[in-house]
């Protein structure tokens, strides 16, 4: 009877499977190996804490690791491409013949691989000649001319095989009303939609199917929740660094989400086992490794990052290694706060265009910078904007003689929408130079302005040069070709009528007006670079930045200010050890912190700032990098993004 049953059961499986996909009497087993947002970092980034990446050693990694997986793909979740300079060099084919090099499968596109429009997208592509699919199984090309070509050079999906066991890939590319317009006249169709629209089509062919989507990581989620059929995401877009996978319950199944961080600092292996009797996949083992320099480069890929460096010296008449200044102290790209670094961008505009006012958002920042000799490559990669071929140009900077109405509306509103973003959204800081504001972060419903259902003004005052802003008169604004198409995008969706029919086009490229400044200034400064000099908050506002913690080996220094416009009462400071070497963990949700303790701050009158001192002794730790977070506590302090900062100390 059992023996009737055994053979009932399998002819049942295998009429299921009957693309003849897998055996009933025994499990599949196989590894997904993973990367996402490497933005053409072909080298560890200068700045990176613990020394992690580089495509030499990635591919070292990799093809260990994957000797030992008979059964094993490696998939990249996109934004392969712009990024970081090497990127100017042909538009990105350089880091697809990478990915071919390290052994790719399967990659997605991504917002930075489509900024110069369809027709290079497809170029580059074809330039490259990757033996692996490009996929985007959500673009609505009804308007493009070229759509059939475009549809065979960037397929939706394809099926992987392992002994007869069929694996569906599918490819999702980023859906943002930031990002579509470069596509144009192609248009995303929402990730969700295109998911279940595309799982229902392949799913009756495979046994698996997995989604590569470069989108950001609580849609990834949301595709998980609501799509039938999908086993693993493989994530992009968000830099997220995932330890371990995300899991998701969804309609019929639950779904595994990864994610490796960016820039190639970490590779991330998931083991997957699949049972043909339940026609479940599921995450037996996940390991992020991190590419460390321990790592042995592989001899061809150095040899060709070196060829490429050439290349790039080459093209822009210039060795990129030179030193051009002298920076002291660490400087970072922030998301959500002011940073030097955008002081550094707005200050630049400003000098080289003579203008009133100047104009940046931190998105356009780019990478951090250590403190040191300052290369032309990392001056570069402060704005490492879009290139165009055709110009031979990267952004430039624009002079704009914008209504005072105008920029009113657009400070005001930025903050105000800022408020209500989605949980993991945010359209960041914006900066300016000798445009001050004061505001407050506490939302209140109002009325009405331009249209817009209202809340009480964050943003209360704004001043330029010494006198305020007048709404009926004009100013002269420099900013990038980024941020006038952001504001174009941003006015046209919320109906601001801004006039932009005053716009000059100044030809200085934003990257080469940072490296005149450094390079008239010769030494950058915390001092000279300060952030909160442009904004007040209405009330008390304590702040640790970055550059404001240091460590003498006895004792963490921590400087404390107050940017606010009233004094602050007694506020305390503390602050915490993290993981020794816990690369995986640094700068992830999944951080275990250890208290190093506390120190009491004293009332702080506006823009005063204060060095409080925290016992923490070298002799009594291992040897290793240890990351420090420390915090400022301050009753009815209402903007709290600024109370935290973050240092990687070497014991």
């Amino acid at each position: 009877m059992a023996v009737k049953f055994l053979f009932a059961t399998c002819a049942l499986v295998l009429l299921a499977f009957s693309m003849g996909a897998s055996s009933c009497q025994q499990r599949v087993e196989f590894t997904v190996f993973h990367t996402n947002d490497l933005h053409s970092h072909l080298k560890s980034a200068p700045s990176e804490p613990f020394g992690l990446g580089g495509l030499a050693r990635l591919s070292t990694l990799l093809h260990r690791l994957r000797a030992g997986k008979p059964h094993s793909f490696y998939f990249d979740a996109g934004d392969w491409a712009e990024g970081s300079w090497y990127y100017s060099i042909d538009t990105g084919a350089n880091m697809l013949r990478f990915l071919d090099l390290l052994g790719c499968d399967g990659t997605v596109l991504g917002d930075h691989d489509f900024l110069n429009g369809p027709d290079r997208m497809m170029q580059t592509i074809r330039m490259a000649n990757p033996s692996f699919p490009v996929l985007a199984g959500n673009l609505e090309t009804g308007q493009y001319s070229k759509g059939e070509e475009l549809h065979r050079t960037i397929p939706s999906s394809y099926i992987k095989e392992v002994g007869g066991f069929r694996i569906g890939v599918i490819g999702i590319a980023t859906s943002s009303i930031l990002f579509d317009s470069f596509l144009e006249p192609i248009k995303t169709v929402n990730p969700i939609q295109a998911a279940a629209r595309l799982v229902d089509e392949i799913r009756p062919r495979v046994d698996a199917v997995i989604v590569i989507s470069h989108n950001d990581f609580f849609m990834n989620q949301a595709m998980a929740k609501f799509v039938k059929g999908i086993d693993l995401i493989i994530s992009g877009h968000s830099h997220r660094k995932k330890p371990h996978p995300v899991m998701i319950k969804g309609p019929d199944r639950e779904v595994s989400i990864v994610e490796s961080g960016k820039w190639g600092a970490f590779l991330g292996q998931a083991d997957l086992e699949f049972d043909p009797i339940v026609r479940r996949l599921r995450v037996k083992e996940y390991t992020l490794h991190p590419v460390t320099p321990d790592i042995p480069e592989d001899p061809v890929i150095a040899q060709l990052v070196l060829e490429q460096e050439k290349k790039l010296s080459e093209q822009f008449g210039d060795d990129i290694g030179r030193i051009v200044g002298e920076l002291e102290f660490d400087m970072h790209h922030q998301d959500t706060v002011e940073s030097s670094m955008g002081v550094l961008m707005v200050r630049a505009y400003r000098a080289s265009t003579g203008t009133d006012v100047a104009l940046e958002e931190s998105g356009f920042t780019g990478s951090d910078v250590p403190r040191g000799p300052i290369t032309l490559m990392s001056v570069h990669d402060i704005a490492p904007h879009i290139y165009n071929p055709d110009t031979g140009k990267e952004w430039t900077l624009h002079r704009w003689n914008a209504k005072g109405s105008d920029l009113q509306a657009i400070f005001r509103i930025f903050y105000r929408v800022n408020g209500f973003m989605p949980p993991g959204w945010t359209l960041g800081w914006l900066f300016s130079d000798n445009l001050h504001f004061t505001w407050d972060p506490t939302l209140m419903i109002g009325g009405m302005h331009r249209g817009i259902p209202s809340f009480f003004e964050i943003v209360r005052s704004i001043t330029i040069g010494e006198r305020p802003l007048d709404p009926h008169a004009r100013y002269s604004v420099a900013l990038t070709d980024g941020l006038i198409r952001a504001f174009k995008i941003g006015g046209e969706k919320l109906k601001l009528n801004l006039d932009f029919s005053q716009l000059e086009d100044t030809g200085i490229e934003a990257w080469r007006s940072v490296l005149d400044y450094i390079v008239s200034r010769k030494r950058l400064t915390k001092e000279n670079l300060r952030v909160g000099q442009t904004s007040k908050t209405l009330g008390p506002d304590l702040a640790i930045l970055e550059y404001g913690i240091e460590w003498d080996k006895t004792h963490l220094l921590i400087e404390v200010e107050n940017l606010g416009l009233k004094p602050s009462r007694d506020g305390q400071v503390h602050c915490a050890s993290g993981v020794r070497d816990g690369y995986a963990l640094f700068e992830s949700d999944e951080q275990r912190w250890t208290p190093i303790g506390e120190a009491s701050v004293p009332a702080l009158k506006p823009d005063q700032r204060v060095q409080v001192r925290i016992p923490w002794v070298a002799s009594g730790l291992a040897a290793g990098k240890w990351p420090v977070r420390c915090e400022a506590k301050l009753r009815r302090d209402r903007y709290k993004d600024n109370n935290v900062a973050q240092r990687v100390f070497i014991r």
